[in-house]
């Protein structure tokens, strides 16, 4: 299984949540995530970069002071 890569956004503005939304989109497709799965891991995601964009005045994430989305597969999940 492929190892899902790190990445930082910027999330300032309604367009990085569609930035957001493509890179887990792409991450979650590489790792094997049916469509249903990618739907809901998107959607999480999506939630968060909105909700740091609307209550917390956006930012860019410091792998070392931020929240991370990290994707994975587990054996038993099919």
């Amino acid at each position: 299984m492929k190892r899902p890569e790190s990445f930082t956004l910027a999330l300032r503005i309604a367009e990085d949540i569609v930035r957001m939304r493509q890179t887990v989109r792409e991450q979650a497709t590489g790792l094997g995530f049916t469509l249903v799965e990618q739907t809901k891991v998107v959607t999480a995601a999506s939630e968060l970069a909105r909700n740091t964009i609307l209550h917390g005045g956006g930012g860019e994430g410091d792998p070392d002071e931020s929240l991370a989305v990290r994707t994975e597969r587990h054996a038993g999940d099919d």
